[in-house]
């Protein structure tokens, strides 16, 4: 049977309601980068926004998704003359996240939409369609993505989501920070659970929606908000994490900048006290005194392509920092007014949702002026420490992690972190000891990060020069090798002295963020 994408289909978004709707957004918003997952050839929605974009906003680019080289052919030779409208005939994204065939039974079988007009067997049908042109068809995947990268956009300021019916909910989390997002077929599998999530999230209000009009459509606005988190990052050699978090940060539907200030930190200061363990700085763990495993690379490419969102700090060639505290002083010169300051080490992953939920709590409390949070303190592959208030998890100082930050504030310690204000006699006061939100509030809430300090030899091998930890490396591969948990790390770890345990992720039901697969390649993914 010949697959249903090699066919031209006439435009369902013509002279209607979502048609003209589109015109009046572009009219209002004077979005300046506009996707469209799901062109066709380029008569329907597309056609509406290069009209009103003509007219109305002429700085705009339209960047145009379609899968079909028939569709995607029409299209292209249709828009061609114009350099606003740029057009890319890739998968929105990859195969791996299309929906499932049980996820797709599961649909059909538990919310009532217009899909059920056809039978399971048909639906079950066009997905295969689909997944077997894209394999078939050899055209590109992770369209979204490559949009964004080519570009340097981090959230389009307006998106409709047309595309495969089997593709929108991963589409919606690439394109999610966005400032319109609209939904197209909302009473049909493709739109219909984002229409849930959206209508259900805090961070976006609906401001138009019609069920009846073909499957319905939807549009949805992201609430402006006024509270800024300026994230902080000290780094030398943070690969593979330090790329983690910036995938992560142009998921976030709040406004936000990232200084990551990289280098090597003299054994001064907070630091001191790896001199006495024989912590040294060998020059084969730097170039000329930043990273030399890719990290500077990486954050100069990024903070030169977004510098909006993301600045590099740095001390003059064969220089190293006074320490860790001149490090993370170092943004705050440039940070004006009251907002959030999060720090995040390289190794350290947060999730989007964790991240979303943190700024809501000082959102929803004002007067909340710092929070600590646990974490799960990986140790190898799989491995990490399951008691608390021991080693990598003691609640009196562990884990400050984010502060209500204003003018005037400065870090008078980085081991432990304490940001001070002034009171009215001079006096410096902790942040952290005004109102914070203690663990039992922020675990609650699911706020509980992945660190991962411990899961590669080369982590090892740094911190047994650096900090003096003898043996690091040995003591870790005996850890890696044993059989039966929990163990006391102590007995792998001469510099842990308390009974901390090591356990199984597994068996506490954590999955992990990070992991490597048999070959040594690594991977990262939400739990």
């Amino acid at each position: 049977m010949k697959n249903k994408l090699n066919k031209l289909i006439p435009p369902e978004i013509k002279d209607g309601k979502l048609f003209y709707l589109i015109k009046e957004l572009v009219l209002q918003e004077t979005p300046l980068n506009v996707l469209e997952i799901g062109s066709s050839s380029g008569e329907g929605s597309t056609l509406a926004f290069v009209q009103s974009m003509q007219k109305y906003s002429p700085k705009t680019v339209l960047y145009c998704l379609e899968i079909s080289q028939t569709r995607f052919q029409k299209l292209h030779n249709y828009y061609k003359a114009l350099p606003s409208v740029r057009c890319y005939n890739d998968s929105s994204v990859s195969i791996n996240k299309f929906l499932s065939k049980n996820e797709v039974i599961s649909f059909y079988n538990r919310f009532n939409t217009n899909l059920n007009q056809y039978s399971l067997e048909l639906v079950l049908r066009w997905l295969d369609d689909d997944i077997e042109y894209i394999k078939n068809s050899n055209v590109s995947q992770n369209g979204i993505r490559k949009i964004k990268n080519d570009n340097c956009v981090i959230n389009f300021d307006m998106v409709l989501i047309d595309g495969s019916a089997f593709s929108a909910c991963a589409e919606l989390d690439e394109v999610y920070g966005s400032k319109i997002i609209l939904l197209d077929d909302i009473n049909d599998i493709k739109n219909y659970q984002n229409y849930q999530l959206l209508d259900n999230d805090s961070f976006y209000e609906l401001i138009f929606e019609d069920w009846n009009l073909r499957n319905g459509f939807a549009v949805f606005k992201r609430i402006q908000q006024t509270l800024s988190i300026h994230f902080f990052t000290i780094v030398l050699n943070g690969e593979p994490f330090i790329e983690y978090h910036f995938e992560i940060l142009k998921k976030l539907p709040v406004p936000w900048h990232w200084h990551i200030i990289e280098g090597v930190a003299a054994l001064n200061h907070d630091t001191a006290w790896s001199l006495r363990t024989g912590g040294t700085i060998p020059s084969g763990l730097h170039r000329n005194g930043i990273s030399i495993d890719g990290t500077s690379e990486y954050l100069e490419k990024i903070s030169s392509q977004y510098p909006e969102n993301v600045s590099l700090y740095r001390k003059p060639v064969n220089v190293f920092w006074d320490g860790k505290l001149e490090m993370i002083r170092a943004p705050l010169r440039n940070i004006t007014g009251q907002h959030l300051l999060w720090e995040i080490d390289a190794d350290e992953l947060w999730t989007v949702e964790q991240i979303k939920k943190t700024y809501h709590l000082f959102l929803n409390n004002p007067d909340h002026t710092a929070a600590y949070f646990y974490c799960y303190y990986f140790v190898g592959k799989g491995l990490l420490i399951t008691s608390r208030n021991t080693y990598g998890n003691y609640s009196h100082m562990e884990w400050l992690r984010v502060w209500k930050y204003q003018p005037g504030c400065d870090w008078i310690s980085h081991e432990p972190p304490k940001l001070c204000r002034t009171d009215s006699k001079n006096n410096p006061v902790d942040m952290s000891t005004i109102k914070p939100f203690l663990h039992d509030t922020t675990s609650a809430e699911g706020l509980i990060f992945q660190h991962y300090p411990y899961v590669m030899e080369e982590q090892l091998a740094f911190k047994e020069k650096y900090y003096g930890y003898k043996n690091a490396v040995k003591g870790w591969r005996k850890l890696q090798k044993a059989n039966t948990f929990p163990v006391y790390l102590k007995k792998f770890f001469p510099w842990v002295k308390d009974d901390a345990v090591v356990d199984r992720a597994e068996s506490k039901g954590i999955q992990p963020i990070f992991t490597t697969d048999k070959t040594g390649k690594r991977y990262f993914h939400q739990p």
